[in-house]
């Protein structure tokens, strides 16, 4: 699929989708805090009770600049728009959990339905042994394993916050 030349849909089956739809679900979330929100004071970093997590989520969220860029060199369309929203929904969540410091529900929200997908997304590489930019499924298992730790890490710190 890396040698595809100029911008395509790529056919992810069942268990893609249903990592995309849990996670586009995980947006939303992030979305409606952002807009349950927009009428707060301000941003609250010093003495935020969830700070932890408010870090790792900064952290998380600029590393899904990381997917654009892969996702623009893919060339995949339906990707590269997950990969945008997907970055819309931390920079959301980010700002709400800023303007709402006390608010868990839907941080919680978000960090579960995201590793409901990142769980989905194991089983998808595992039967369809897929590959990606070189990077064969095992290396893609590992990497997503480490991603499933630091939004694992980031629903930990929200609870013990």
């Amino acid at each position: 699929m890396e040698n595809v030349q100029g911008w395509h849909i790529k056919r992810w089956g069942i268990l893609g989708w249903v990592e995309t739809v849990l996670k586009v679900a995980a947006i939303g979330v992030a979305v409606i805090l952002f807009i349950n929100t927009s009428g707060a004071d301000g941003l609250t970093l010093s003495g935020h009770p969830r700070l932890f997590s408010v870090i790792l989520l900064a952290l998380l969220t600029l590393a899904t600049l990381g997917q654009i860029s892969l996702r623009l060199k893919l060339k995949d369309i339906i990707a590269m728009a997950f990969a945008m929203g997907f970055l819309i929904g931390h920079l959301c969540l980010l700002i709400g959990m800023l303007r709402a410091p006390d608010v868990l529900s839907y941080p919680l929200a978000f960090g579960v339905l995201v590793l409901l997908g990142d769980v989905v997304k194991l089983r998808f590489m595992q039967v369809t042994h897929y590959t990606e930019a070189g990077v064969g499924t095992s290396g893609l298992i590992k990497l997503v394993c480490v991603i499933l730790g630091l939004y694992g890490a980031f629903v930990a710190g929200l609870l013990v916050g």
